[in-house]
């Protein structure tokens, strides 16, 4: 390319003074010397604009999101988080899973490894859908650059066949509310990893029902807590918490009752029944948090919950 935009400047340069050369032999003034010297120099600068843009978009490399959300879709483009959760994709071999979001980010060529084309590709989609890790406390810098379950789920809402599940959340507080102390103890439900607003979870046994794409997780969080000191304690020094999770009617998570001081100690009494499908836990922040890892049909859930609470809880 260099080779070449050479090659044709020099050729416009001869070719100019060819052309003016017999116009300077019969140039009588200095006046006309220049003013046939303005005209070269005008050319001139006009090709090196054009190389110097030329040049420029050989040099510049964008990433782009190919805009396919209008074609039909496809089961070829269901991708399972299960494949992208513990970073596989990126030993340096051949992947369908890579060749299918090659094929609909526009990167090329479309050749199933995972290299610095598709990492591009998959920041720029992030971006464009505001999905990113999980925000903590002690690490708030968003980071778009890896394929986090969100992004799966966005790309199956986007390209797969498949519906959106339904997953029904009910809420039954024990007590219905208490007196004395009492707390919002909010509980809300999002999409993980999802450019997503937090659904309100009632506590007076209605249902909400939020609808997800294949593959993505749900969390549903109460904001639990410690109870502050010089306040009435309940039997798990928590304003509130999750204390059974049924899904289907089937009980798949329980917290057991006793006395616990440190978020670890809730964490590690608060049990899951089915692993494969769930995660029940306490974060450091003070939410009592259960996870439907990764959804592939609808979903019928039950949360039981104690403590004190007030009526907006």
């Amino acid at each position: 390319m260099k080779n070449k935009a050479f090659k044709l400047a020099l050729t416009i340069v001869i070719v100019g003074v060819l052309v003016f050369g017999v116009p300077f032999a019969k140039a009588t003034t200095n006046e006309e010397m220049i003013k046939i010297l303005q005209s070269l120099i005008q050319v001139l600068q006009q090709m090196i604009v054009q190389l110097q843009t030329q040049l420029a978009q050989r040099n510049t490399t964008t990433t782009t999101i190919l805009d396919t959300s209008s074609s039909v879709k496809s089961s070829k483009y269901c991708l399972d988080w299960d494949f992208f959760a513990d970073n596989a994709y990126k030993d340096g071999q051949v992947h369908e899973e890579i060749k299918r979001i090659q094929e609909k980010l526009g990167v090329n060529p479309v050749d199933g490894h995972y290299g610095p084309k598709t990492q591009a590709a998959i920041e720029a989609f992030n971006k464009k859908y505001g999905i990113h890790q999980e925000i903590v406390c002690c690490n708030p810098t968003l980071d778009y650059t890896q394929i986090y379950q969100g992004t799966i789920a966005k790309f199956n809402e986007l390209y797969c066949d498949k519906p959106l599940y339904a997953i029904k959340i009910t809420r039954q507080n024990t007590p219905a509310q208490c007196t004395g102390e009492e707390f919002d103890c909010q509980m809300t439900a999002r999409i993980l990893q999802y450019n997503n607003t937090s659904v309100s979870i009632p506590s007076n046994g209605n249902a909400v029902i939020i609808k997800v794409p294949y593959s993505a997780s749900v969390m549903i969080a109460l904001d639990a807590d410690f109870n502050p000191p010089g306040l009435t304690a309940n039997a798990n020094n928590l304003r509130c918490y999750i204390s059974k999770v049924y899904s289907n009617n089937t009980l798949v998570a329980y917290y057991e009752p006793g006395e616990r001081l440190y978020a670890e100690d809730v964490a590690k009494h608060s049990k899951t029944i089915d692993l494969k499908n769930f995660f029940f836990d306490f974060n450091p922040e003070g939410l009592h948090q259960f996870q439907i890892k990764n959804i592939k049909n609808d979903y019928d859930i039950e949360i039981d919950t104690g403590g004190c609470h007030s009526s907006r809880g």
